[in-house]
């Protein structure tokens, strides 16, 4: 039994590593609104990110995953770092993964 569940976890660290490596590769989009100076009318938030990875990737990542101290209100290139979970082990199996987020003009 406890074999099992090891071999279980050591398959979902591939899993979410062959995930973060995918998400790694992509830059996700979000076009908003802004003003002369690049700053955006509101804001963009982890529900928009989360939202625009989804869309772009197809990977649902829950905004409580996300690491971002505050929404972003100026158009420009963010790092964004997100921290993946296995659905079976959530507390013992995760990866890191640094995501690039563009905000542009639209």
């Amino acid at each position: 039994e406890k074999e099992g569940i090891e071999k279980r976890k050591v398959q979902e660290k591939t899993r979410l590593r062959a995930l973060s490596e995918k998400l790694a590769g992509i830059s996700i989009n979000i076009s908003a609104k802004s003003g002369d100076n690049g700053k955006l009318f509101g804001s963009i938030t982890k529900d928009d990110i989360a939202q625009a990875i989804k869309n772009e990737s197809g990977v649902a990542i829950d905004k409580h995953d996300l690491l971002l101290e505050e929404p972003i209100k100026v158009i420009g290139a963010y790092f964004i770092d997100a921290k993946l979970k296995s659905d079976k082990f959530p507390e013992e199996v995760t990866q890191t993964v640094k995501l690039k987020i563009w905000v542009v003009e639209g």
